[in-house]
């Protein structure tokens, strides 16, 4: 259990997305945080589809950024910070990849 302290930023054209909440999280909240919501326009992507697709429909439904995400009029962002954990990432053998580790403080 955890208590939750809400960050909302708002970021304004030219601005690359993923650098900004990245200084934002290592300036301002030092455990870590994670995306509530996030809404606005972009001006440049680039996206890496989810290989699966949904059911009987076919569609993709989920994917990742991979690179730039540049802001084209307005972002607005709200970012969740659990006051008493502590978010990072670490290898996995499992499966190969850089996984949530969640601590307590």
């Amino acid at each position: 259990m955890s208590n939750l302290k809400v960050h909302i930023l708002r970021l304004t054209p030219g601005q690359e997305v993923r650098s900004s909440l990245e200084e934002f999280v290592k300036s301002s909240v030092p455990n870590g945080a994670f995306v509530i919501t996030c809404c606005g326009s972009i001006k440049s992507a680039t996206l890496r589809l989810a290989s699966y697709p949904d059911g009987s429909t076919n569609k993709v439904i989920g994917g990742h950024v991979m690179g730039d995400l540049t802001v084209q009029t307005t972002m607005e962002v709200t970012l969740g910070e659990a006051t008493s954990l502590m978010l990072s990432r670490e290898h996995d053998d499992a499966t190969g990849y850089d996984e949530l580790v969640v601590n307590k403080v």
